[in-house]
């Protein structure tokens, strides 16, 4: 199975070449779609009480910056992984771009799972509840009142209070980073297109074990489920990201 090929590696498999990963795809949206993910740390409370921000805002998504994920391939493609997702959470801090993670949580039971995960990871799985592997990196650790969803699938949208949290917020503009770049990071950029999000990958903070198949997804996707930038351009295309995200339209699910 090519989605086998993907994740048995710690998503750095040397076996999954860019034919792979677009057969792969499919697979994964059509298990993740199997189930709705109602898991989430964000209370009904907090969706009515959190105070309005106008239509055209942008959010950063911090997905799935874990210890579980961050294995030594990754470590070795992406030097400055952690220095960059540092100085990037900080400077979106300091001009006032809201900071989301995203965080996958799997089950210790495997009965209670998504098949899909079960089968890909085996006994492998990663970032099992209440282990170190589930923490964030440091590089990566929340602030206080930083929202934390939960996911235990590749797509963080299925977890319903996301949606619904953006969409109270008023934001419309979501740039992504994150693990990794070819598996969950480009579902997360799919996924928010299809709900009428502009999205924007930041390419030099997004983590991979396979270069080429991130080159790939890049190349291939850019332009049709996100647009691309770099950490340092943020600041230049602010505004030009707030009236183009404007155009975007919600979808309530």
């Amino acid at each position: 199975m090519a989605t086998l090929f993907l994740i048995r590696q710690r998503f750095t498999g040397s076996l999954c070449g860019p034919t792979a990963l677009l057969f792969a795809l499919g697979t994964i949206f059509g298990a993740s779609c199997s189930k709705q993910n109602s898991m989430e740390n964000v209370s009904s409370t907090d969706l009515v009480e959190v105070a309005e921000t106008s239509k055209g805002a942008t959010a950063l998504l911090v997905v799935d910056v874990q210890n579980g994920f961050f294995g030594a391939d990754i470590e070795r493609i992406n030097p400055g992984f952690r220095g960059k997702m540092a100085k990037l959470l900080s400077d979106c801090r300091r001009r006032g771009i809201e900071v989301i993670h995203i965080h996958s949580s799997f089950s210790a039971d495997p009965a209670r799972r998504l098949p899909t995960i079960q089968t890909i990871f085996g006994d492998d799985v990663p970032c099992v509840e209440g282990t170190a592997d589930c923490k964030p990196m440091e590089c990566a650790w929340s602030l206080s009142g930083e929202k934390v969803f939960l996911k235990d699938s590749f797509d963080p949208f299925l977890n319903p209070q996301l949606n619904a949290y953006l969409h109270q917020r008023g934001i419309n503009h979501l740039l992504v980073c994150g693990l990794t770049t070819e598996v969950c990071v480009l579902t997360t950029c799919m996924s928010g297109t299809n709900r009428g999000y502009f999205m924007t990958l930041i390419e030099d903070c997004c983590g991979t074990g396979n270069q080429t198949t991130a080159q790939f997804v890049i190349n291939k996707f850019k332009g049709m489920f996100f647009e691309g930038a770099k950490s340092y351009q943020i600041p230049a295309k602010l505004d030009v990201w707030k009236q183009r995200s404007k155009k975007s339209q919600f979808r309530q699910s």
